[in-house]
C-alpha cells in the first residue's frame, strides 16, 4: 500500500501545467482581441470575433458577480450570528447534553448519595467499576463544567 504524499500524481500534475498553460494563452488571445484595433485582426485573417463590447463587458460582469456573491455570504452569516451574550452561543437546541450514562458517571464521580441516584449500593458498586474503567461519552459540555475545568472551583462560602 502507498504512502501518502502531498505531492500530486504524476497524471494529476500534467493536467495541472495544460491548465496553467491554457490560462495564460487565453489571457495572452483575450489581451490581444481587446486591444488590437479590427482592421490589424482582419489582416491576419481572423474576422470572426464579438464586438469589443464584450471585452469590457464580461469582464465587469465577473467583477459584480464576485462582489455580490463575497460581500452579502459572510454578511448574512454575521447576522444570523447571536450575540456573544446570548445563551444561544454557546448552547442550542440540538445539543446533547448529557444521558443516563453521564448521569450516573457524574453522580459517583461527585459522590452524590445514592439516595439522589435513587439506585442500590450493590448496582453503585457494579456502576462505579465499569465507570471508572470507561471513558465519558461525548457529549456537549455544560457551561458551568467548562468553568470548572478551566478556572477550579469557584464556589466560595461567605
Amino acid at each position: 500500500m502507498p504512502e501518502h504524499s502531498p505531492s500530486p500524481t504524476p497524471e494529476r500534475a500534467i493536467y495541472g501545467f495544460v491548465l496553467y498553460l491554457g490560462a495564460y494563452l487565453g489571457l495572452v488571445v483575450y489581451l490581444v482581441w481587446a486591444y488590437l484595433p479590427d482592421s490589424w485582426l482582419h489582416a491576419v485573417g481572423l474576422t470572426y470575433w464579438p464586438q469589443k463590447y464584450w471585452g469590457c463587458g464580461c469582464a465587469i460582469y465577473c467583477c459584480v458577480l464576485i462582489l455580490l456573491v463575497y460581500i452579502p455570504l459572510p454578511g448574512g452569516n454575521l447576522l444570523s450570528t447571536p450575540d456573544l451574550t446570548s445563551s444561544n452561543s454557546f448552547t442550542g437546541e440540538r445539543a446533547m447534553l448529557s444521558d443516563l450514562k453521564y448521569c450516573l458517571w457524574f453522580c459517583i464521580k461527585e459522590y452524590i448519595t445514592p439516595v439522589l441516584c435513587k439506585i442500590n449500593m450493590q448496582s453503585i458498586k457494579v456502576i462505579k467499576q465499569f465507570l471508572h474503567s470507561s471513558v465519558p461519552p461525548l457529549r456537549d459540555m455544560c457551561l458551568s463544567d467548562v468553568s470548572e475545568q478551566l478556572y477550579g472551583s469557584t464556589i466560595n462560602p461567605s
